[in-house]
Formats: structure tokens, C-alpha cells, sequence
């Protein structure tokens, strides 16, 4: 997708939260995505979860909040039947393999109805933050696992007009300084192009390196990043790191950037409405 700040290649795993609970705060999202869980918070009114259609894909999951919908819609006494069994209707027609329903309520008729439909549904206080993230996880494994086994995906961040700087201090050769600008970057890894592509002769495939980005008005620092790939013709060099090594970066520059890459998300679907893949 391409946008007024750049190209957005995205596609962390995704779960489309119907009534996110408030104890989730942005700070739990971004240590989330970290994690590689986009959490989008998605209004409970009728008329739009009918949209919600629009978001399934592999990469994408859904959790209602029942209690939530219900108050949204202004659900009273006899009514609260009818109406969850279109929201399990609705969820079963769409995506019942990615999708689960919950409520604090303990009620037999709410269980049948869900169980109808072969609807996911438990009765748990996902208001509980520890009891929300456990759950999530979990899942991880039921919603997203292809051939036994859930993949890692990615998010990346392809910036245009290139305008931030770098400098890496190649620890594999005696420190040696290049300095360019960011292409990319992503929660595993940064796109880097160096102003003088003699340069590029400093460095090789696995040398670690250290890194200081300058990026608004803040400087963030990668301690060890290795060189995964470079491309002479073009003068770009590709760096991995893992973010949640805090001998590869410091746990605070890790939650900085990865908040600029969430920010940066939230203004994407502010401005679009919705992601692409």
C-alpha cells in the first residue's frame, strides 16, 4: 500500500478485536507486536461487523466481545437471544476457524446457541489483561498454525523520500564508519543505503555491526545487527536483529521503535480504513 509517508508492506498477524477491552493499553499493543500481534481495535455496532467480512484473510483473526456488542447495540431482556444468535450466524457464515466469541456471562442458552453454529465460544473475563494476552497466545496456534506449525510473518516499513540517517560501525573490521539513509525498516531488520558505494567494500555477508539511527529528532541504537545481505549496485546493505535481545538493542529503543512502527500503522488505518497485504 503507498501512502503520503511511504510504502507499507504489512502483514503481522492480525486480530481484529470487536469491543477491545480498555485494560489493553497501547503500551501492551506495542509489546504485542513485538510479539507479531496486531491488535486492531473494531467498533461492536451491527452495521459494522457486517464489514468485518472484508478484513478475513490467513493472516487475520477475530475476537467479539459479547458483553461489549450487546451494550453497544443497546441489547435489553429477550432481545439478548435473538441477537447473538445473528452474531453467531454471522461469525459462522464468515470465519468460524478464526474466530472466537466470549462473555463473562454464564449462561446455558448463550452456550447452545454458540455450539449450534460451531462457533468458538468461552465464557471468560478476557477484561483481565493477563487472562486477555494468555489467551491470545493460546490461540496462536489454532488460528494461524499451517502443517502443524505457525510461521513467523513480517511488517515493513519501505520509507520514500528516504530523509532519515544511519551510521554503522562495522565491529567485524575495526569499527569502520558508513553512513547513509533508511530504505526500510521492520520489528526484525533495517534496508540501509550507503552514500558512497565504495564503501560497500567495508563490509560482508554476517560481519556484526552497530548501528545509530536518527530518526525524528531521536537517536535510536542497535548494539549488534548482523549483515544478511548487500547489493553493490544499488548501494544497499539489509541488517537482522532481534528485538527482543537486549544485547542486540536496548529494551527501550526496542519499544521506541517498534511504537513509531505502530503509530505509523494507526495513522495507515486512520487515513485507509484498513490494511493491506
Amino acid at each position: 500500500m503507498d501512502t503520503s509517508r511511504g510504502e507499507i508492506i504489512i502483514s503481522p498477524k492480525t486480530i481484529y478485536w470487536v469491543q477491545t477491552p480498555v485494560t489493553i493499553s497501547e503500551n501492551d499493543r506495542i509489546e504485542l507486536l513485538k510479539r507479531d500481534v496486531l491488535i486492531i481495535n473494531y467498533n461492536g455496532e451491527l452495521q459494522d461487523i457486517v464489514k468485518l467480512k472484508d478484513k478475513d484473510n490467513k493472516l487475520s483473526a477475530f475476537f467479539f466481545n459479547l458483553d461489549g456488542i450487546i451494550s453497544r447495540n443497546h441489547i435489553k431482556g429477550d432481545e439478548v437471544y435473538p441477537f447473538s444468535e445473528k452474531i453467531a450466524k454471522f461469525v459462522s457464515g464468515v470465519f468460524p476457524k478464526r474466530s472466537l466469541v466470549y462473555t463473562t456471562i454464564l449462561d446455558p442458552a448463550l452456550i447452545s446457541i454458540f455450539k449450534k453454529y460451531n462457533v468458538n465460544f468461552i465464557e471468560k473475563n478476557l477484561n483481565d489483561k493477563k487472562v486477555a494476552i494468555s489467551t491470545i497466545f493460546s490461540l496462536m496456534n489454532t488460528f494461524f498454525a499451517e502443517d502443524g506449525k505457525v510461521q513467523r510473518s513480517y511488517l515493513r516499513l519501505n520509507l520514500f523520500p528516504m530523509k532519515y540517517k544511519f551510521i554503522i560501525s562495522n565491529l567485524s573490521k575495526n569499527n569502520i564508519m558508513l553512513e547513509g539513509l533508511i530504505k526500510d525498516l521492520s520489528l526484525s531488520g533495517l534496508g540501509l543505503v550507503i552514500i558512497n558505494n565504495n564503501e560497500l567494500k567495508n563490509v560482508a555477508l554476517k560481519d556484526i555491526v552497530e548501528i545509530k539511527l536518527f530518526i525524528k529528532n531521536s537517536i535510536i541504537k542497535v548494539n549488534k545487527a548482523i549483515i544478511t545481505r548487500f547489493d553493490v549496485s544499488k548501494g544497499e546493505v539489509g541488517v537482522t536483529y532481534n528485538m527482543n535481545d537486549a544485547k542486540m538493542i536496548r529494551e527501550d529503543y526496542a519499544s521506541y521503535l517498534t511504537s513509531l512502527i505502530y503509530n505509523w500503522i494507526k495513522e495507515i488505518i486512520k487515513e485507509h480504513g484498513t490494511l493491506s497485504n
